[in-house]
């Protein structure tokens, strides 16, 4: 049976069975910011999809120390004390469950507490079941968060933080994000100003994940205003519960849903459906975030659980030589 169908065909089942609680926490997002890193504070973390196993898919995907795992990848995170953390989605399993908020509301309190700010992309679980309680819950912590899309400014570098939940948007507000993204990346890019552009959303245009599909509207609608911007060098995405590196266009995407979440085994071989640059070909990929470094040539550092799910390693991965030049 394909594991796409069999899924949601477990899920099918088990909201049948699901009544969970809500309740609402504090507002802590600023958006539309510009942030002068300060002194040694030249990073700049993105993590996603770090909710917690869920027991339905369990049953298919194994669980491999994710809860200890992700503590270990938020203290060092907290540890690190980067510029600012960024979330590509799915913080949690449940976004309109109180339960499921409690990690994720300690990590930000403790992060936002040292003066790190944190700014989040909206994944399919925060919408997951009862879709209007969960945005509710996630714009009560995050007031300020722009449905269609966001811009943050450090220094020379902007992040475009977008939503790739299309089913959860209007034809206006897709209308009204499509013409926001081309306008903003116009502007970028004839901005002296600034270096790079990095184009963020929870859904992946390109994954070899045997459980989630490649998203064929960001494939369509944020990918050809990526690959066209003159200064856009980076487009993240989650989702996919691995770590792949996809070069198209010349361009550079890496799916970096390694967070916490079940890990999802990838199509490997001749199977695969796009060439994945990283050098590890497993279709198991470990736990992960990654940290993009701001000095004079921009490098991003993948961050990665060890075979014993008790150490992380540092490796540098890839290096922008170019920007700025």
């Amino acid at each position: 049976m394909n594991l796409n169908k069999f899924y949601s065909a477990c899920w099918v089942i088990y909201i049948t069975f699901l009544s969970l609680t809500y309740i609402s926490q504090s507002p802590l997002l600023a958006s539309d910011t510009t942030i002068c890193l300060q002194r040694t504070e030249k990073s700049i973390v993105f993590i996603s999809d770090t909710q917690s196993p869920i027991w339905i898919e369990s049953l298919f995907l194994k669980e491999r120390a994710n809860l200890r795992v992700r503590s270990l990848l938020f203290e060092e995170i907290q540890r690190h004390m980067p510029g600012a953390v960024f979330h590509l989605g799915d913080q949690v399993a449940f976004g309109f469950c109180n339960n499921s908020w409690h990690e994720i509301d300690e990590f930000v309190k403790t992060t936002t507490q040292n003066n790190v700010p944190f700014y989040p992309a909206l994944g399919n679980h925060e919408l997951m079941l009862f879709s209007g309680r969960g945005m509710d819950r996630f714009m009560d912590r995050y007031p300020a968060f722009e449905k269609t899309g966001y811009l943050i400014r450090i220094d020379s570098l902007a992040i475009i933080m977008l939503n790739s939940n299309f089913d959860h948007l209007s034809e206006a507000e897709i209308q009204k994000q499509s013409e926001w993204l081309t306008k903003t990346t116009e502007q970028l890019d004839a901005d002296s100003s600034v270096k790079m552009i990095i184009m963020a959303c929870h859904h992946s245009p390109f994954t070899n994940s045997t459980i989630v599909d490649p998203d064929e509207q960001v494939r369509w609608r944020f990918v050809p205003v990526y690959i066209n911007s003159q200064k856009a060098r980076l487009f993240l995405s989650g989702h996919a519960h691995a770590f792949e590196h996809f070069r198209v266009g010349g361009k550079d995407f890496l799916v970096i849903g390694g967070g916490g979440g079940l890990q999802q085994p990838l199509l490997t071989g001749d199977a695969v459906r796009w060439e994945d640059n990283f050098e590890e070909k497993g279709e198991i990929r470990r736990f992960h975030y990654i940290s993009l470094e701001m000095g004079r040539t921009p490098e991003v550092l993948l961050i990665m659980a060890d075979s014993s799910y008790t150490k992380l390693e540092t490796r540098a991965y890839l290096k922008f030589p170019d920007v700025g030049r």
